[in-house]
């Protein structure tokens, strides 16, 4: 379990609300003995993350995410040598 305080939802909307969940919860399940992570505000996980994640969910890793960044990344890298 996390807590995190009530400026965790005050976040740069910029960043995607799934980017912002996984970079928390695939860094701590990376960890030995953490397989699922649920995350509360000041205690309370009643509510959703941002829009669309509930706090209520017990979330496993998924690395997804990161995958499309590298993916991202290496086709900007084939377009920029060109």
């Amino acid at each position: 379990y996390v807590n995190l305080d009530e400026t965790f939802m005050n976040q740069n909307l910029e960043i995607s609300e799934a980017v912002v969940l996984y970079s928390i919860v695939d860094s701590l399940t990376a960890l030995i003995n953490v397989d699922k992570v649920q995350i509360s505000i000041n205690s309370d996980t009643s509510g959703k993350c941002r829009y669309e994640y509930d706090l209520s969910t017990m979330y496993e890793q998924d690395l997804s995410l990161l995958l499309s960044e590298e993916a991202t990344d290496a086709s900007t890298e084939n377009v920029t040598a060109k």
